[in-house]
């Protein structure tokens, strides 16, 4: 059997109404969330950069380069859309690995803390990262998405393998 299978058609509409809602619970668990946002009826809201004329939206905002998902409540919308998209995908199709550009697990955080009502709690890969003042290449992309090359040409060098063989060797003792 193949490891790969024919591509399925997934209708884009579809996909963003299944993950919408999420996605707005989960910016307003962040501290970018405002209570003046929030519109009368559920999925009604107005977010600063989305203003509405005559029924119709003044300008278009996507996700890329130069969008500020840590102070722009939009920026960070259209970046919880992306990756509530691609969890709802690997769980369709019941993904056993996946490889995202997105930052799950800050969203998985919030998820937690929503659905668990559970406080704020340090990430413990945050603080392995300050421990051991290891670089968070996740930011270090979404800061710079030129960082993305430099970091594929450098996982492909001869210190990526060898870095990559000997932290398989280890992972007995995580």
């Amino acid at each position: 059997m193949p490891w790969f299978r024919q591509t399925d058609e997934v209708d884009a509409e579809d996909l963003l109404n299944r993950v919408r809602r999420d996605s707005v619970l989960d910016l307003q668990q962040t501290s970018l969330w405002n209570d003046e946002f929030g519109g009368r009826d559920e999925g009604e809201f107005r977010l600063p950069g989305l203003e509405v004329t005559d029924g119709q939206v003044a300008k278009v905002k996507m996700l890329g380069p130069g969008i500020d998902t840590e102070r722009v409540a939009v920026d960070a919308l259209l970046a919880l859309l992306l990756t509530n998209q691609e969890i709802y995908l690997g769980q369709s199709y019941q993904c056993v690995s996946t490889l995202s550009g997105s930052p799950l697990a800050d969203v998985f955080e919030i998820k937690r803390r929503r659905l668990l009502h559970a406080p704020d709690k340090e990430s413990p890969i945050t603080r392995v990262f300050e421990l051991t003042k290891i670089p968070n290449l996740a930011r270090l992309v979404m800061n710079d998405k030129r960082n993305l090359s430099k970091l594929r040409k450098l996982s492909r060098s001869r210190h990526g393998v060898t870095f990559r063989d000997w932290f398989q060797s280890r992972s007995n003792y995580l």
